[in-house]
């Protein structure tokens, strides 16, 4: 992976600072998103502002337009990762069904300049149906319809990490865990209300097993509308061996 050719390498000439008389810094830096991440297939780029979903995705100056181009092209069980760029939105006003095991969409940039995805249809935005996923440091924007999930969870060893989420009255249920999402987690996420409608923050429609919450922000009210229901909504199924710690609820 970190060979001339790998992926890595890729990516630190992608990530280069070029400094006068001819200095050059490859080192990654230590941005939000990429920390500690292992990449051992192919990278592709998106970028809402200068990309193209007729690029092949493969260099940061040849992005696609979208997330759902780059998903398209990235091969299960590779390694392959996703990059979305600060400052990159897309819309989903048809679900993105993540179908493709082990692959990564990974946020660049921090606070509010990440990736902001928008869900605009009747519809999941994005639904997990291959194993070994990761989502990791992007904002999903207030629904601006009637959202049946930001995230839908239906399959094994799903992650989401420095994932935040503005709840607003059309957020009623913005992350759905299935009875086949077993083994789930949640990471460093952010769910925050700001008006009457939503009743969770993590929504569980059937049986699992170790649903995983841990250093993640609850912000249940905006002083006026709390949750309708709590934090997490088991809808009266069983939960065996959960698991909610180091996590801020207000």
């Amino acid at each position: 992976a970190g060979g001339p050719e790998g992926p890595l390498a890729r990516l630190e000439n992608e990530m280069a600072t070029d400094f006068p008389a001819g200095l050059r810094s490859r080192g990654i830096p230590a941005e939000a998103g990429l920390a500690d991440l292992v990449i051992g297939g192919d990278l592709f780029w998106a970028d809402s502002v200068n990309g193209s979903d007729s690029f092949n995705g493969k260099r940061r100056n040849k992005a696609f337009a979208t997330v759902r181009a780059a998903y398209a092209a990235a091969v299960a069980s590779n390694g392959d990762a996703i990059v979305a760029v600060e400052g990159h939105t897309e819309s989903f006003l048809t679900v993105l069904t993540a179908s493709k095991a082990g692959v990564k969409i990974i946020g660049l940039g921090r606070g509010n300049v990440r990736p902001t995805f928008t869900v605009t249809g009747v519809v999941d935005g994005i639904d997990f149906t291959a194993a070994d996923q990761l989502l990791k440091n992007v904002r999903f924007a207030t629904p601006s319809a009637a959202a049946t999930a930001n995230v839908n969870i239906a399959i094994d060893r799903i992650t989401l990490e420095d994932v935040e989420m503005a709840l607003g009255a059309n957020a009623v249920d913005p992350i759905t865990v299935t009875a086949a999402g077993e083994v789930p987690t949640f990471r460093r996420c952010k769910w925050i209300v700001s008006a009457n409608g939503p009743d969770a923050c993590v929504t569980v429609e059937g049986v699992i097993d170790r649903l995983l919450i841990e250093d993640c922000d609850m912000l249940t009210s905006d002083g006026t509308n709390p949750l309708d229901i709590g934090v997490v909504d088991y809808g009266g199924f069983a939960a065996t061996n959960p698991i909610i710690r180091y996590c801020h609820i207000n």
